[in-house]
């Protein structure tokens, strides 16, 4: 079981709880100016700067040209950046981590707060580097900030030049950076064009403040006045790759056109050389044709029976099809619905650790969970009642109204399912779920059933695949899969932070899934399975461990999650889609790929990586909806749009993290848009414990009207909603 949360944008780095970001617009009026000083002098990283020389020779009278037009500011936004170091001085050790901000051009001023919640503990005190630089430019900026204690109030303040002060202890922790920039002339010109990749130097240190570098610099560049060019350009390759080159939309298209028909163009010349030959021929060629070839019975005979045995061959070792003939999605009553407020009084009634209370806040505020979350009817007490008599109560519950929905809509019959399979991670009763439902719809005795736990989220694409195998070898079949997560044995009742997490995110949840490789139910059919792929990183330790179920100091379980888990998440994801990538994308986007990872192997290292468009091979994404920060991840990684995205917030929103049914949510979400059509592909991506990336390529047989019934029917209409960085309890 996983949840993919975490209080900031960007949880793979080792400060796992940061950032929330308030830009504010206040243009400036025409006329104003905006300028640099002479000369800085600070020191920043132990080199000298000179900001008139960095800002190309400007001193503090040049801001007049700036008097005709209004000052022109960028929205600062947080961006993942894998950076970091650790650096070892005749001083003492230095941690540092590095943060990407992308600029983008905009009226006014830009702010941006930044909130650190985790430091290793062995670094005592810290210092916050400003650095304003791209690749290509020098920008200068007039900066201010302030560095607050938790709360308290207490700050340490720099405008516009460079001070030191008293260290301050990372045990203060949450420690909050206000940033305030307005930028000069050179820096607007340049935003105008592009987008900016800048740097925040966050540095960890033994030292005082003081002694080792300064806290905010005026000056935001790499650049030194007694380097070369060379070694100016050489820096600035290692902020950023070297972009490609952009082309029209007519080129892209030409390009993709001709490529992914190649075989096709190559074909028609010669085949249509060869109709126009067999058109010419005349009774008489024909006849001499035949002629021939009875004269040589043994050569004709032996080429028909070889195409036909070829033919035989392949029609009898292909796959058999596997069909999606229906699915169905639990829906929570309203009597278990849990608003936040609802569950903040119950945190408070039950836990007496304020800390842990107020965390707990921060979480569901950032989570981007909305009020109609459901948890089950054992949850609801004070304190909450996990026994197994709740927990089996709560699988009855979501695993027959499921099943019950399922059969009503495809008309399944017990007697006609010949194989079960049933995911549930950590609710893992004797006897087990597939036999409760074995003995509640009197199945067959034969049927083969399977009970899967442990598995994580993702464990519903691996039921999926483990069908898929088992309806290769039995022909004519049904499989029945379950997908679900039992919250009520899973609450945990105690204060470390890492095993609060689920209780804020998971919620009730279930799915069914008929599949089925019998030909006459192509018919009414959705979809058709293509691919499966599973990728399984359990040999590295640091993954095995990420998601871990164990006992706290006091003897509470739980499900603790590392601070690593994004970025094992992010290496999971890239093994898998380099597994996935040539089974799906069309040629094209194959062949880009291939010349760039040469070109950089062999021109040019710095070139900036191909990213497949995987847009080209997928027309709708369903990603695990474990938190906002896997989507947001997904989302900037992939490249995709925010309605590409939408199905797996909103499932998020409405229902909280349902474990591996929520793939099935939003594929039900974007059916009750009316979005899914004929020859769709659809790509559901899952993660889980282990640590596992599961993938599942569907494609859809048929135009999908919006559904009658289901999870989404009384509220469909009122989706997508604007969902808050933070909804403030």
């Amino acid at each position: 079981m996983t949840a993919l949360f975490f209080t900031g944008r960007f949880p793979s780095l080792p400060l796992a709880h940061f950032i929330s970001m308030f830009p504010s617009f206040s243009a400036p009026k025409a006329g104003a100016t905006s300028s640099c000083s002479a000369t800085c002098g600070c020191r920043l990283n132990d080199h000298s700067i000179d900001a008139d020389k960095a800002c190309g020779g400007r001193s503090r009278g040049s801001g007049a040209a700036l008097g005709a037009s209004p000052c022109i500011s960028a929205l600062l936004e947080l961006n993942y950046y894998t950076k970091q170091e650790k650096l070892t001085t005749p001083h003492g050790t230095k941690l540092r981590f590095f943060i990407r901000l992308t600029i983008r051009p905009g009226m006014g001023t830009a702010a941006a707060k930044l909130n650190l919640r985790y430091v290793p503990a062995e670094f005592r005190d810290l210092s916050v580097v400003l650095i304003l630089s791209d690749a290509k430019i020098v920008g200068v900026a007039k900066t201010s900030a302030h560095l607050t204690r938790g709360k308290t109030g207490t700050q340490v303040t720099h405008t516009g030049g460079c001070t030191s002060a008293h260290p301050l202890q990372l045990s203060q922790l949450p420690l909050q950076l206000d940033l305030n920039s307005s930028w000069t002339e050179y820096l607007m010109r340049h935003t105008r064009k592009t987008v900016g990749d800048w740097l925040v130097v966050i540095e960890t240190t033994h030292l005082p403040l003081a002694s080792s570098s300064v806290l905010i610099s005026q000056t935001g560049c790499f650049s030194q006045p007694n380097q070369s060019k060379r070694k100016k350009k050489r820096r600035n390759s290692r902020m950023a790759a070297v972009p490609l080159p952009e082309f029209p939309m007519w080129a892209k298209f030409g390009y993709r056109f001709i490529v992914n028909n190649f075989v096709t163009l190559f074909l028609v010349g010669p085949m249509t050389a060869v109709g126009w030959e067999l058109l010419q021929l005349g009774p008489d060629e024909i006849t001499a044709l035949w002629r021939s070839l009875q004269q040589k019975p043994i050569e004709s005979l032996s080429a028909v029976f070889s195409v036909a045995f070829v033919a035989a061959l392949y029609f009898v070792s292909r796959p058999r099809p596997v069909y999606l003939v229906d699915y169905a999605c639990f829906k929570p009553p309203s009597t278990c619905r849990v608003p936040a407020a609802t569950f903040m009084e119950h945190t408070r009634l039950i836990n007496s650790d304020e800390k842990s209370v107020q965390f707990q806040t921060r979480i569901l505020e950032r989570s981007g969970l909305g009020e109609e979350t459901c948890l089950p009817p054992a949850n609801h007490y004070i304190p909450p009642n996990p026994t197994m008599e709740a927990s089996r109560a709560e699988a009855q519950l979501v695993i027959f109204s499921a099943i019950d929905d399922l059969m009503k809509k495809t008309g399944l019959r017990p007697k006609d399912v010949d194989v079960l399979v049933v995911n549930c991670s950590l609710f893992s009763p004797t006897p087990s779920l597939s036999a409760m439902i074995i003995n509640r719809y009197k199945l067959r005795s034969n049927v083969r059933s399977f009970n899967l736990s442990g598995m994580g989220c993702s464990a519903g694409l691996i039921s999926i695949d483990l069908a898929r195998d088992l309806l290769q070898v039995h022909p004519r079949a049904n499989a029945l899969v379950v997908s679900t997560e039992i919250i009520t044995p899973n609450f945990y009742a105690g204060n470390q932070r890492s095993m609060l997490l689920p209780n804020c995110l998971f919620r009730m949840g279930a799915a069914a899934i008929l599949l089925s490789n019998r030909r006459r139910e192509a018919g009414r059919a959705k979809y058709r399975l293509a691919h499966v792929v599973r990728t399984h990183k359990g040999a590295d330790d640091r993954a095995y461990r990420c998601v871990y179920e164990e006992e706290d100091a006091e003897g509470h379980s739980g499900i603790s999650l590392s601070k690593d888990l994004m970025a094992i998440a992010g290496e999971a994801l890239k093994s898998n889609i380099t597994t996935m990538g040539p089974l799906v994308l069309p040629m094209s986007e194959q062949l880009l790929f291939a010349l760039n990872l040469v070109g950089r192997k062999l021109l040019n290292p710095e070139w900036k990586p191909y990213i497949p468009d995987f847009k080209q091979a997928f027309d709708h994404f369903c990603i695990h909806a474990g938190g906002r920060a896997v989507i947001d991840e997904l989302q900037k990684s992939l490249q995709l749009s925010a309605e590409h995205v939408e199905a797996s917030r909103m499932t998020l929103h409405r229902f909280g993290n349902t474990s591996s049914s929520s793939l099935w949510y939003e594929l039900n979400y974007i059916e009750s848009k009316g979005r899914m059509r004929r020859g769709d592909r659809v790509w559901q991506i899952g993660f889980g414990s282990g640590f596992k990336c599961n993938s599942a390529v569907w494609k859809c047989l048929r135009t999908i009207k919006a559904p009658v019934d289901g999870p989404w029917t009384d509220c469909i209409d009122r989706y997508p909603v604007d969902i808050p960085e933070i909804v403030k309890l």
